[in-house]
């Protein structure tokens, strides 16, 4: 079913600038990603699966915040977009 929520049985967050409808899948913050990221860090075994693009990305990168990578390929062509690594992010 497309409709289905991807991730059931899962706290789900959705970093947005502006107000959101509540959904009763997913919590909408406006908080800055690293803070929210140190806070779920902090809990007992905690395991964080970050489902973005480039721009949170970088914004983890750059606080060192990434422990893991799993990149996954999907066939679309996107056209220009932003770049997955930048050239100023920590060596890993």
């Amino acid at each position: 079913m497309a409709d289905e929520y991807p991730y059931p049985g899962k706290e789900s967050y959705v970093f947005s600038r502006t107000k959101q409808v509540p959904d009763s899948n997913v919590t909408y913050v406006t908080e800055e990603i690293p803070a929210l990221i140190e806070k779920l860090k902090e809990r007992e075994g905690s395991k964080i699966w970050v489902v973005g693009g480039a721009a949170i990305l970088d914004t983890l990168l750059k606080v060192r915040l990434v422990d893991e990578f799993i990149i996954a390929i999907m066939p679309m062509i996107l056209g220009i977009g932003i770049p997955f690594f930048k050239k100023d992010n920590p060596e890993m």
